[in-house]
């Protein structure tokens, strides 16, 4: 009997995931696009990342309070109903920049819902080695999808329009939820227990369980510092940089990101083959290819050139896929059952926070002083978070 068909529900959560991937990034960068083409300015793109990542946040607030209450499948199957409705009746209006904002938001806010009760769901299906193990491989696959996607998507949607791109959307919502239906293996509420705890009470317990987990904790400190040089990958940031400091067209903006997923694909590969070594020594792994992406980052700042730049994103692609599998592989091992779905939609809070905070500040500094100058900034701090977390004897020894 293959590992697939052992697995069937992890087979299917990846078909779901993978269908809905590819959705996400056929909408959104339809939707930048059409702004980028409206207004030709970084604020306006940034803007619309800005009120997305909002969304995302107060998503990521709202299902807190629901995480132990009702199935990671049934939150996934709703929030994706919901998205495909907005793509639908944004198929009529997406001619018009404010209903366009209005759709952005609510399809942000119904992805964060999705997002910790993906991981949940994730987490229930194995451990230890294992879990690492399927983490690559779900991660690989969406590197996949999404590799090929980015060098097609930009083209293809400059060249049919927007309007058809949504009809293309909706047939893979479709796909998704139908995926997501045929889902066995549920453990998300197995354990829970009535009681009249409040809103405020649950999203407290999340915060508590977040703190007192070391390894958790931890983790998240590199996330959220780490966010607000990450702003730098955005679409927004990445189309100015790529049409004004590499004096390239809106296309290379999809060449870079497949070949950053194609080096994910080898790091996500690279996990697989060297996996007891990497689970041994996930710290020191953790540690390795967070300074290569800082060393990288700050090359690409200064490259003027778009072909190496295809390589640069290569190269960042391949350490940040492997950190981020170890990185997801702990938190989903070590975090309580009990409290994992809220632990992970506060981090994803967290994050969303900073991220805003961030493509503000980013976005001001690259209209007043230039784009350049934001690349250099997130570099620094991605070199400094490298030398904090390679000093951190608890980070060195995490291990699985």
């Amino acid at each position: 009997m293959s590992y697939f068909s052992k697995n069937k529900d992890f087979v299917l959560l990846m078909g779901g995931q993978i269908c809905s991937t590819f959705a996400d990034l056929l909408f959104n960068v339809s939707i930048i696009l059409f702004i980028y083409s409206k207004s030709s300015s970084i604020a306006s793109t940034t803007f619309a990342i800005v009120l997305s990542t909002l969304s995302k946040m107060l998503g990521s607030f709202f299902v807190t309070h629901f995480l132990d209450k009702i199935k990671s499948k049934k939150i996934i199957i709703i929030s994706w109903m919901f998205k495909l409705l907005f793509v639908m009746i944004s198929q009529f209006l997406i001619r018009n920049t404010l209903y366009v904002y209005i759709f952005l938001s609510a399809y942000s806010f119904m992805s964060a819902i999705a997002s910790p009760a993906i991981g949940t769901l994730l987490s229930h299906l194995s451990k230890g080695a294992e879990l690492i193990r399927q983490n690559s491989i779900y991660n690989l696959s969406l590197q996949l999808i999404q590799t090929a996607a980015w060098g097609i998507s930009i083209p293809i949607i400059n060249f049919v329009g927007t309007s058809k791109i949504l009809m293309t959307i909706i047939v893979f919502y479709c796909l998704s939820i139908g995926f997501m239906y045929y889902i066995q293996r549920d453990l998300s509420v197995e354990n829970y227990k009535a009681d009249n705890k409040t809103f405020w009470t649950r999203f407290h317990d999340g915060v508590q369980a977040l703190r007192e987990n070391e390894i958790v904790r931890n983790i998240t400190f590199m996330d959220l510092t780490e966010t607000a040089a990450n702003i730098i990958w955005t679409q927004s940031f990445m189309l100015a940089f790529t049409t004004k400091m590499l004096h390239s067209e809106s296309e290379w903006l999809g060449y870079q990101t497949s070949f950053y997923f194609i080096g994910s694909i080898v790091g996500g590969s690279a996990v697989l083959l060297l996996l007891r070594t990497f689970s041994q020594n996930a710290g020191k792994v953790i540690i390795v290819s967070s300074l290569t992406v800082a060393i990288a980052s700050l090359i690409y700042t200064f490259n003027t050139s778009p072909i190496l730049a295809l390589l640069i994103n290569f190269v960042i692609g391949f350490p940040y896929q492997i950190r981020d599998v170890m990185q997801q592989s702990l938190i989903q091992e070590k975090a309580d059952n009990k409290t994992i779905g809220r632990v992970l939609a506060i981090r994803d809070i967290s994050i969303s926070l900073i991220y805003i905070i961030s493509l503000i500040i980013g976005g001001i500094i690259g209209e007043l002083f230039g784009i350049r100058l934001v690349y250099f900034m997130a570099s620094l701090i991605y070199i400094i978070v490298s030398f904090i977390i390679a000093n951190n004897d608890n980070v060195r020894n995490y291990s699985m």
